[in-house]
């Protein structure tokens, strides 16, 4: 795909306003920063500025494996869901869709976000069975606070949790939402229960193995692992996760220093895709971070899974004058070795 979809930059450029008043009306008692300002100002000018391909904007992080080994990722730039099987084989799972998240439940079926860039009817949810019947779960709406969009998990009950401006909210099968945590005042990181508890700029969620979210939680040139309970008690696991300024940025100009995807292990170990640094991370319980893998460039991870003893990377790539290509899928072993599965683009 080398044309950029009708509305494109009109979205990018509400993405551009969103960003900005996050920065122009900073928590209350912290003075307006004008090196903030300007790094988050080139941060996104670079995003619009540095590829005709969708995938600008920010790449989609979604990857799961399902039981029997077939390998699910999200492709933005060409809006498609792939299926890549054990013997190497690729199919399209899902076609004509903007998906940035997607996860799979015990019994295989597909959880995934659509985004509908060309028209204002904003952002949807979905269920996929290993047939391929689909359900809606949400409706395309493009209200926010109903529904916003990206890092969405279902539980047996019907109900749905996602990640938004503000906090977590907990959507009910009847369309009724809440803040499990958080609540619209100063972005900060700040602890607590419920409405207590203060978030800045949530780039990752996933959920734990009990039933516990996990969020990358970014403010300013900070970001921290953070556990949203089900009753709502936010606690931070981990803190100051990157490195300012990158060493092996993905921009030459540092503007794009973020952490995407993330996975929780069974052992409450935590996987972070560290996209602005090339890296992934490995965070223990007790806060301990160590790199497991850096990719070359210009490639960088964007998503993460586990299944059967090792770690599926999904990758990303921007170069000057080409702009982003890929994504990309590889594989770490146990015993610290990677190869590449398969190269899109």
């Amino acid at each position: 795909m080398n044309t950029e979809p009708e509305g494109y930059r009109a979205s990018l450029r509400a993405s551009l306003v969103d960003v900005l008043s996050r920065v122009a009306d900073p928590p209350r008692g912290r003075a307006r920063g004008p090196k903030r300002l300007r790094l988050t100002t080139v941060a996104v000018f670079a995003l619009l500025a540095c590829s005709a391909r969708p995938a600008v904007a920010h790449p989609g992080w979604g990857i799961a494996v399902d039981s029997q080994g077939h390998v699910y990722f999200t492709d933005i730039g060409n809006e498609t869901i792939w299926k890549l099987f054990p013997d190497g084989r690729l199919v399209a799972a899902v076609t004509d869709v903007w998906c940035h998240h997607l996860y799979l439940d015990d019994q295989d079926n597909l959880y995934f976000d659509a985004e509908n860039y060309q028209a204002t009817t904003g952002n949807s949810f979905w269920k996929m069975s290993p047939s391929g019947e689909r359900l809606v779960l949400v409706p395309s709406t493009s209200n926010r606070d109903e529904y916003s969009g990206e890092y969405t998990f279902a539980d047996t009950e019907g109900n749905l949790y996602f990640a938004g401006s503000w906090g977590v909210r907990k959507r009910t099968p009847l369309g009724r939402v809440t803040f499990l945590a958080g609540a619209p005042s100063e972005r900060t990181q700040r602890d607590g229960r419920g409405e207590a508890a203060r978030f800045s700029w949530i780039t990752g969620m996933t959920r734990g193995p009990r039933g516990a979210f996990y969020v990358v939680d970014a403010e300013g040139d900070r970001a921290a692992l953070r556990r949203v309970s089900l009753d709502g008690t936010v606690a931070t696991v981990a803190s100051d996760l990157l490195t300012v300024p990158a060493d092996d940025p993905f921009f030459p100009d540092n503007s794009f220093n973020v952490i995407w995807g993330l996975f929780m292990a069974d052992d409450d170990r935590a996987y972070l895709a560290y996209t602005g640094n090339r890296r992934l991370l490995r965070v223990s319980p007790e806060a301990e971070v160590e790199e497991l893998y850096h990719a070359e460039a210009p490639w960088a991870p964007v998503g993460v899974t586990a299944h059967d003893g090792g770690l599926y990377v999904l990758e990303t790539a921007w170069e000057e004058g080409v702009g982003h290509t890929g994504p990309r899928v590889s594989r770490l072993l146990s015993d610290g070795t990677s190869e590449v599965l398969i190269t899109i683009g």
